[in-house]
């Protein structure tokens, strides 16, 4: 900022108003008020908190093993047989789409062998 003095110094300055400063707005300060309890609750409970988020984990895990161990059950009790050479071999659902693709790819195979002299 400049002086008054300095202000009324200058070409073309003709008054010598009083300068003001601007009006200061007086904002209200916002204050937060927490419960004392839930304050001490909540910066003591991360240990409490983790190990509930643990524990629910664990019984997600446990249940999601559960249910693939009853599909594995299931795709056995619902497996095809098939009779080779008088030995009969139970396969699985997946087992059988695996072997259908071995089956093809061998097939294909054994034309390509066929086609080349």
């Amino acid at each position: 900022r400049t002086s008054m003095a300095s202000r009324a110094g200058r070409k073309g300055s003709k008054s010598k108003k009083k300068w003001t400063s601007r009006p200061r707005y007086n904002k209200r300060k916002m204050e937060v008020r927490f419960d004392e309890d839930d304050r001490r609750e909540f910066l003591t409970g991360f240990h409490k908190r983790k190990q509930q988020r643990r524990e629910k984990a664990n019984k997600k895990a446990a249940e999601k093993e559960k249910s693939d161990r009853r599909q594995r059950r299931k795709e056995k009790r619902d497996a095809s047989s098939t009779i080779k050479t008088g030995v009969q071999t139970t396969f699985t659902k997946r087992e059988e789409q695996q072997l259908k693709e071995l089956k093809e790819i061998a097939k294909k195979h054994t034309e390509y062998v066929r086609r080349c002299p």
